[in-house]
This record gives C-alpha cells, structure tokens and sequence, in this order.
C-alpha cells in the first residue's frame, strides 16, 4: 500500500508544520543564554553583581510578564530554594565561593526559572513520555559517565524521574527540561568556579549530576504544589 501524505505536500506547507515541535520552543530558548552571562558576572562583579542581574530580571518578570499564580510560583521557589540552598552549604556539601551562605541571585534564579518553565509547559506538552523519558535518561547516564560519577545514584536518579513522573499533572517533558537544565547549570557553575562540592573529609569532588538532575526536578514539582499552582490553574481551566 502507497504511503499516505497529506494534502498540499509543498516545502512551504511542511515547514508549516515544524512550529508545532522545536521551533516553537526555541524562541522561550532565551532564559538559557543568562547561565553563561551569571557566571560571566559572578566572574568579573562578583555575587552581588549577579544580585543585580537577576534581581532586575525577577522583577521585570515578576511585575510584567506574571500573573497571580504564577507570581506565587516564583515566590515559593524563591523561598524554598533559599531554605533548601542554606542547609546544604550549612552541612558542607557544597560552597559557594566568595560567599559565606546561598547567595540572593541563586533564589532569584530558581524563581525566574519556574517562571520560563511555565512559558514552555505547551510546546512540551506535545513530548510524548517515552520519548522525554528515554532522551532525558539517555542524557542523565552519559553526563555522569563524563563525570566519572556513573554509578548507582544514576539508577536512583532515573529510577526517581519516573516515579515523579507518576506523581505530577505537568507534562513530564518539563521536568526532563528541567534536569537537563541541572546538568548545564551545574557543570557551569562547578567549572566557572562559582562553587564546588565536598566530601566528607572536604576533599573536592565532582557534582553528581544525576542526582543533581532528580532533585532540581523534586524541587520544581514540590514548589508547584505547594504554591497551588496546580489548584489554579484546573480553576482557570475550568472557569
């Protein structure tokens, strides 16, 4: 049986149909070019230059380009991720060089993260599971493996993702963004120098990003729950 094509089968119709997947995202692509540019600044200004950087982006975002919810959103991820931040650099697991504490412009960034993600949630709704589910792991593994971290915390980590997975209403594709955003943020700012990770004995270790990439996916999903932001957004829907 001949393939079947749709109608109108010219180049100008089929590049029509392309929005629908990459290129519709790779214009909302732009909040990644501000990693290299933070850590540029945190470089050259130091941390309360990238307080700067950041703050004025919140806040743009956070006045202009937010709405209620989404404006809780970035709050609670702002605050959590504050908390969160301050208790493993309290514990030693990692330090932020230059820094006694969880600099300001790391919570503004995990605000505005949460922010970007949500302007993605419709074209990664059009990612089936698998497909996210397969690419992201594929990803996770060959990450630690140039890490040399490959190990049993990369089956955890995998492991991990899926059972979120089956805990969550957003599309799973946004959180296997979201630990590739870990992955990218983390060899940065580990190889920039912004910070490091530590063993028990305080030696310097590589980060282990497989769980890296689980636990920025736990904190987002968390902090959508927790903010209500769910509840909202089925009462938008709905409305």
């Amino acid at each position: 049986m001949p393939a079947k094509f749709p109608k109108n089968t010219s180049s100008k119709s089929y590049v029509n149909t392309v929005p629908n997947g990459l290129l519709s995202i790779l214009p909302k692509l732009w909040p990644l070019a501000f990693v290299p540019i933070t850590i540029l600044v945190v470089q050259r200004f130091g941390h309360d230059g990238a307080n700067l950087l950041l703050g004025a982006l919140f806040l743009y975002l956070f006045i202009q380009k937010a709405d209620l919810r989404l404006r809780r959103l970035m709050i609670v991820l702002a605050v959590f991720s504050g908390l969160f931040e301050t208790a493993n650099v309290a514990s030693g697991a990692y330090t932020y060089f230059g820094a006694l504490a969880s600099p300001l412009w790391i919570s503004l960034g995990w605000a505005i993260l949460g922010w970007w993600f949500m302007q993605l949630k419709p074209a990664l709704e059009k990612v089936p599971f698998n497909a996210a589910f397969a690419a992201i792991s594929i990803v996770i593994a060959a990450a630690s493996f140039s890490n040399h971290t490959l190990g049993l915390t990369t089956a955890i980590s995998i492991a991990g993702l899926y059972a979120l997975s089956l805990s969550v209403k957003q599309p799973f594709a946004m959180f296997a963004f979201s630990s590739l955003f870990a992955i990218i943020a983390e060899v940065s700012g580990t190889y920039g120098r912004i910070w490091g990770y530590f063993d028990l004995n305080h030696a310097p270790v590589p980060p282990d990003l497989a769980m890296l990439a689980l636990v920025y996916s736990v904190v987002m999903a968390f902090s959508i729950w927790i903010s209500g932001y769910e509840n909202a957004e089925r009462a938008q829907s709905i409305g």
